[in-house]
C-alpha cells in the first residue's frame, strides 16, 4: 500500500505555504512605540510599559492597573508615544544577552551566538519587536560568510509555534545564503523537530548546514569556545553530559588564573595587565546597581555566605580557560564575593608570608586613641608598604571594596570586624596550622569585649 497519499500532500502544501513572504507585524518606524501599563512590575516592569504592543495586551484583571487599549487617550486625548531613546537601554540589555558577536571561528568567519536561556518573558516583551531587533543585528553579517551557534537549552520561556514560523519566514534568502554553519548545542526535542521540518520540507540546503552538538567540549572542537559568553543555564545543562569541559591544547591559555602567581598574571609591578580578571569582574559586579538602585554590596552576609559549589566550580573553570564571563547573568553577589576569596586562597605565595608575622604583630593598637595615628602610619608604611608592587595594587583595590562593604553594615550585617574574620585567613598561609591561625587572628574591638 502506498504511504503518504492525499493527507501527506496536504501537509506538505500547508507547511510549504508557511515559507512564503510575511509582512512585518510591528511598526516599520523604529522611532516610536505605544506602551501600555502592566500594573506593578514584578521585576522589569519597565519592559511591559515600553515594549508591549497595545493591541496584544491581556485583558484587565482585578489586581492589575487599567490597560491603555489601542487608540485610548493617554495624554490630553492623544495616544501617547514613547521615544525609542527611552527603551534603548532595556532593549539593549535584552539583546546583549540573547544575541551577540562571538568573534571569529577557525576559518575567520564571524560567529553569531544566540542563547535561548536569555529569552525574556513574553508577557513583558513583545516578541515581534524582539524579532525585528534580531534581524537588524543579523543584517550586520549577512553580506559575507558567517556562522551561528544556537545554545538551545536552559530557557525558562519559549515562543509559540506561530512566532517561530514567522521568524523563519522572515529569514529571507539573504540571511540563509551566506550562513555556512548552524551549530545547535544541547538541542531539545522541540528544536530538533523544528529544524528538521524546516530543512527537510522547506529548505533541504538549509538543513545540510545544521550540526547538532552534544557538549561544550565538542563545541570547542568546532569554534573557539573561549570567545563565547556561556549562560549559567547552559553550563547546568552541560553537566548532564560531562563533568568537566575540555578544550583543545591550541585554545588553552598560557597559564590558569586561579593558582597562578601574581608575577605571572600581573607582572611584578602590575605592568602585565593590572588587577586579575576574576577580582576585577567581581568588584565591578558588587559595585553595580540593582533595579531598586541599591548595590550588591548591601547583600546580607556578604563574604560570609557561600554560593552554589557547582556554579563556583563552573565559573572558576571558565576563567581558567580564558573564557568570557558575565557575572551579572548569575545574579549572585555571594558568588562574586567568594570568587575574590578563592583567588587569594589559591595564590601559590600568600599576600602575607610567614616572614611578615612579626611585622604584623608589632603594629600599634589601632583601637586606642593615642596610638591610632601611629597604627595607620605603620600599616601603610610597614605592613603594606613593604609588599611587592603587584601585591600592593591588588590589596589596595580589595581593601577599598571591603571598606565600602563595611560602611553598609546596617544593611549587610558585615562590619569591619566581621569582614576581617572571614577574609583574613585568605591573606596568610603557613604549613603550620597553629601558626596560620595566630597570623589571621582578629582581636575584637573594645565595644565587643
Amino acid at each position: 500500500m502506498q504511504r503518504g497519499g492525499p493527507l501527506s500532500t496536504t501537509l506538505r502544501q500547508k507547511l510549504s505555504s508557511l515559507a512564503g513572504p510575511v509582512a512585518p507585524s510591528v511598526s516599520s518606524n523604529p522611532a516610536t512605540f505605544s506602551p501600555t501599563s502592566m500594573g506593578p512590575a514584578k521585576k522589569r516592569g519597565i519592559l511591559a510599559r515600553w515594549l508591549m504592543n497595545s493591541d496584544e495586551q491581556p485583558k484587565n484583571s482585578a489586581n492589575q492597573a487599567p490597560l491603555l487599549g489601542k487608540g485610548e487617550s493617554a495624554n490630553n486625548g492623544k495616544e501617547r508615544e514613547w521615544d525609542a531613546g527611552e527603551i534603548d537601554e532595556e532593549m539593549q540589555r535584552i539583546m546583549n544577552a540573547v544575541i551577540f558577536n562571538g568573534g571569529l571561528d577557525f576559518e575567520t568567519r564571524p560567529m553569531v551566538i544566540i542563547t535561548a536561556a536569555a529569552l525574556p518573558n513574553p508577557s513583558h516583551v513583545d516578541y515581534d519587536v524582539l524579532l525585528r531587533h534580531i534581524l537588524s543585528y543579523l543584517d550586520l553579517y549577512v553580506e559575507a560568510d558567517y556562522c551561528v551557534v544556537f545554545l538551545a537549552a536552559g530557557g525558562r520561556y519559549s515562543p509559540g509555534w506561530s512566532w517561530i514560523w514567522k521568524a523563519y519566514r522572515s529569514l529571507s534568502r539573504k540571511y540563509r545564503k551566506n550562513l555556512k554553519k548552524l551549530y545547535i548545542v544541547h538541542s531539545t526535542g522541540f528544536s530538533r523537530m523544528l529544524f528538521s521540518l524546516a530543512g527537510a520540507i522547506i529548505s533541504p540546503k538549509f538543513y545540510a548546514k545544521i550540526e547538532y552538538i552534544t557538549t561544550l567540549s565538542e563545541l570547542a572542537t568546532h569554534v573557539p569556545l573561549s570567545q563565547i559568553n556561556v549562560h549559567p543555564a547552559v553550563y547546568s545543562e552541560n553537566l548532564k553530559y560531562e563533568r568537566e569541559i575540555t578544550i583543545p591544547a591550541s585554545q588553552q591559555p598560557a597559564t590558569s588564573v586561579f593558582g597562578a602567581s601574581l608575577d605571572e598574571i600581573m607582572g611584578r609591578d602590575g605592568e602585565s595587565g593590572g588587577v586579575p580578571r576574576p577580582v576585577r569582574d567581581a568588584i565591578a559586579y558588587l559595585r553595580s546597581y540593582k533595579d531598586d538602585r541599591s548595590t550588591f554590596m548591601e547583600e546580607k552576609g556578604l563574604f560570609r555566605r557561600s554560593p552554589s559549589s557547582a556554579l563556583l566550580k563552573q565559573v572558576q573553570a571558565a576563567y581558567d580557560r580564558g573564557q568570557v564571563v558575565d557575572l551579572s547573568q548569575y545574579g549572585d553577589a555571594n558568588l562574586a564575593a567568594v570568587l575574590i576569596k578563592k583567588f587569594f586562597r589559591t595564590l601559590p605565595q600568600p599576600i602575607f608570608p610567614d616572614s611578615a608575622f612579626h611585622i604584623i604583630r608589632n603594629c600599634p593598637n589601632p583601637d586606642k586613641e593615642d596610638t591610632k595615628d601611629d597604627a595607620i602610619f605603620y600599616i601603610r608604611e610597614k605592613v603594606i608598604g613593604e609588599l611587592e608592587g603587584n601585591k600592593q595594587i591588588l590589596l589596595n583595590v580589595v581593601l577599598h571594596l571591603l571598606h565600602d562593604v563595611a560602611s553598609r553594615a546596617l544593611e549587610n550585617l558585615m562590619d569591619a570586624y566581621n569582614l576581617a574574620i572571614v577574609f583574613t585567613p585568605n591573606l596568610v598561609s603557613n604549613d603550620d596550622a597553629i601558626r596560620a591561625v595566630q597570623m589571621s587572628m582578629v582581636v575584637p574591638p573594645p565595644t565587643m569585649r
